[in-house]
């Protein structure tokens, strides 16, 4: 599944998520780390 199909997917599950604006940065994987990413940690995890 590529961005686009998986930002579609989010949009459906959460609509306010899709209504205020999302960006995808990665694809899931086991090696990324979102909550560091929130936290704006982006070297370390």
């Amino acid at each position: 599944m590529g961005a686009s199909e998986r930002a579609d997917e989010l949009a459906g599950i959460f609509p306010k998520l899709a209504a205020e604006g999302f960006e995808i940065v990665d694809l899931p994987s086991n090696q990324y780390n979102c909550i560091a990413f929130a936290a704006g940690d982006t070297g370390v995890w």
